[in-house]
């Protein structure tokens, strides 16, 4: 029990550290408004979100980007941040099971985050002044939305690089052991560690049913 937490907090740790980094390496500041800036980091904090869940994915996503404002010279942002992208992130959590399309599901967290950053601007600059943020947040939610569907989608990837290729019999009889070997599973959230489960489930179910075909050919 206390490795298992021990590897959880080393996950969310590491994606703490991914978020900071992501947030920071493109950041772009936004013209007329001080200590605004836009940047690629949501796609991190849905990645953190969908691999650990809640609570430890939504901590991380909003200490990494908190610390990243902090990092970054935007210390008025950074209580702001965290709030809004743990909000960002406990969306894209809850919604899961019921936006079943990632870009959706994502650009719907990402409004969340166009809103959060409006009303927090609105709050200290005026409304005039917080207009001017919208248009980079929009193209930061999209850019969001699209990169953090194509790292989820990358699970797949994985399943998909192993057992292309190869027969049915091939595909029922394959131990697919670097799932459990690189703590995939076990560090997945529930919901994404279930749906990994479903997902290869449905690929032997595949290869059964086109085995059991092949055999009434014969």
């Amino acid at each position: 029990m206390k490795q298992d937490k021990i590897k959880t907090l080393t996950w969310a740790g590491l994606m703490c550290a991914i978020v900071v980094v992501t947030t920071m390496f493109a950041a772009i500041p936004i013209p007329g408004v001080q200590g605004a800036y836009a940047n690629a980091g949501d796609a991190a904090v849905y990645a953190s979100a969908h691999l650990l869940g809640w609570p430890w994915g939504v901590a991380a996503a909003a200490i990494g980007s908190m610390l990243a404002d902090l990092l970054l010279g935007s210390a008025l942002y950074a209580p702001a941040t965290f709030v809004i992208k743990g909000v960002m992130a406990l969306l894209a959590v809850k919604l899961a099971g019921k936006v079943k399309a990632m870009i959706p599901r994502f650009l719907i967290c990402g409004g969340a985050m166009v809103l959060g950053y409006f009303l927090y601007e609105c709050l200290i600059y005026g409304a005039s002044t917080a207009v001017i943020s919208i248009p980079a947040n929009l193209m930061q939610a999209v850019a969001g939305a699209l990169l953090g569907a194509i790292i989820t989608k990358g699970i797949i990837a994985l399943l998909i690089r192993v057992l292309n290729g190869r027969t049915p019999q091939e595909i029922l009889a394959t131990d697919l052991y670097f799932i459990d070997a690189i703590g995939l599973k076990e560090n997945l959230s529930p919901t994404r560690s279930n749906g990994l489960l479903a997902m290869l489930n449905q690929m032997r179910l595949y290869a059964l049913a086109f085995e059991k075909e092949s055999e009434m050919k014969r």
